[in-house]
């Protein structure tokens, strides 16, 4: 599960554990951060916010898990869908070491085929 931070809480993470920068147009100018996991309020579930800061896109956002470890693959899954989605790759001006197109964070698994 994804969900959207409010405004008064963007700055309940600390410094991001982990952090990316894309070119836009060629230079420097997308960053993704991804912060430490924390456990929620209801003691069972955990939360992963990362942040998307480019040219065009300003997102804060998270991801929910049974534990951290999948709140943090969910939410650096949900960074992929994001970059694909985002305005400045849809227009071509997003790369990563000057390559289009693949950012480098893990793809959502597709659906399984059920038995019948």
């Amino acid at each position: 599960m994804a969900g959207a931070l409010e405004e008064q809480n963007m700055t309940e993470a600390a410094a991001p554990i982990a952090s990316r920068i894309f070119e836009v147009d060629g230079e420097a100018a997308f960053h993704v951060h991804v912060h430490v996991p924390v456990l929620e309020p209801d003691g069972i579930t955990w939360r992963c916010s990362y942040r998307l800061d480019g040219p065009l896109t300003k997102r804060w956002r998270y991801a929910l898990g049974d534990d951290s470890m999948q709140a943090l693959v969910l939410a650096l899954q949900i960074i992929s869908v994001e970059l694909e989605l985002c305005e400045e790759n849809r227009a071509g001006r997003l790369g990563y070491f000057a390559e289009p197109g693949d950012f480098g964070f893990p793809a959502m698994p597709l659906p399984k085929a059920s038995a019948r």
